[in-house]
């Protein structure tokens, strides 16, 4: 997770996470991560209710490569036989918190600035983020796993939906 920057032609949204209480680089399980959403509107927007939420969510991904020999008999009578290379995947969610912003029913003027700060606690239970990767080998395509997480800010309203 890190911290990043999206536009679109009503506005901008950026998230920045504040640095992890113990000093080092990395956010572990149970741990409080904080931060603020700011947005900028480029445009004006009626008044409206606006919703401003976070999500902060994991996924797991893999993909297992095999092979798999065949016999079979050829149209002369030959035993042969032949490898097929196959591949599973899985896609799994594995946290999917919400992050209630702010709610604003009075419109938004051309220019205005916003800052939303946020605090979430993750859960005691959840595992380390982590690539690996078989494709260092001879340059095959081999399987896979990582398990990734992602903020992500979405502001719904007025008859728009902006996401980052």
């Amino acid at each position: 997770m890190g911290n990043s920057k999206s536009k679109s032609t009503s506005g901008t949204l950026s998230i920045v996470l504040d640095p992890c209480p113990t000093g080092k680089p990395h956010i572990l399980a149970g741990q409080t991560i904080s931060g603020s959403l700011y947005a900028q509107s480029t445009a004006r927007i009626e008044p409206s209710p606006i919703n401003i939420d976070a999500y902060l969510s994991g996924k797991e991904r893999s993909r297992v490569r095999y092979t798999e020999t065949e016999s079979y008999t050829d149209s002369q009578g030959n035993s042969r036989s032949r490898t097929k290379t196959s591949y599973r995947y899985a896609d799994r969610e594995i946290l999917r918190m919400t992050i209630p912003l702010a709610q604003i029913a009075t419109g938004v003027d051309a220019g205005a600035k916003y800052r939303f700060p946020f605090q979430i606690q993750l859960p005691p239970d959840l595992p380390g983020s982590m690539f690996c990767s078989e494709n260092h080998r001879g340059g095959k395509s081999g399987g896979y796993c990582e398990i990734e997480y992602k903020i992500k800010a979405e502001l719904k309203g007025s008859g728009r939906i902006f996401n980052y």
